[in-house]
């Protein structure tokens, strides 16, 4: 007969257990876990909201699906490849908006800035360093304790816009996989994204 139950781990033992995960990464320099690690710490001291990435091609209306759900056009969409840096979006009591840069400095911006920080548009390459930007609305109080997360498209002729999104998804709770109606994924693509 088969024991039904569960066992729980307490944050202290899930502590312990990732720091002998480091220790044995660190002494056998097992570099590719490193992201991961630090997502799980982060989790574990921090209590953020979840993450809750939408995924998916370039053009297959990301941006403008989550700008539909919160009922709100905040996020750059158009017909060529446009988010440039992962976005993120939570509840706030006031509409704000913070871009957040590669070398830790963090500014404050009008709401109507957001597109300069995050198109392709106007900020090719992302030459301003933009690591993520965070965006505050009233509006999403339905979904408090969820943070919503738009990613710069897969498969775009970009190859950072990919690496962009897919070296920030250990810090991902869950995913939404966004597919075109008149792109379909190919095998390839569906077999990468297990992966991912």
């Amino acid at each position: 007969m088969m024991d039904n139950t569960s066992t729980q781990m307490s944050v202290p033992e899930i502590r312990d257990h990732l720091s002998i995960i480091a220790d044995t990464c660190l002494r056998f320099q097992m570099i590719s876990l490193t992201r991961q690690l630090e997502a799980a710490q982060a989790l574990l001291s921090e209590n953020p909201p979840i993450d809750i990435a939408v995924l998916g091609q370039f053009k297959a209306g990301k941006s403008s699906f989550l700008n539909n759900l919160i009922g709100h056009k905040v996020l750059p969409a158009g017909a060529i490849p446009v988010t440039t840096a992962i976005t993120r979006l939570q509840y706030g009591s006031s509409e704000r908006a913070f871009v957040r840069h590669f070398n830790g400095q963090t500014t404050e911006i009008p709401l109507a800035d957001v597109v300069r920080f995050t198109s392709e548009a106007q900020n090719p390459g992302n030459e301003k360093n933009v690591a993520m930007v965070d965006i505050e609305l009233p509006s999403m109080q339905e979904y408090a304790g969820l943070r919503l997360v738009d990613t710069p498209g897969l498969g775009s002729v970009y190859q950072y816009h990919q690496s962009t999104s897919e070296e920030w998804l250990p810090s991902v709770g869950t995913a939404i996989l966004a597919v075109s109606f008149n792109r379909p994924l190919r095998l390839a693509e569906l077999l990468k994204s297990k992966r991912l």
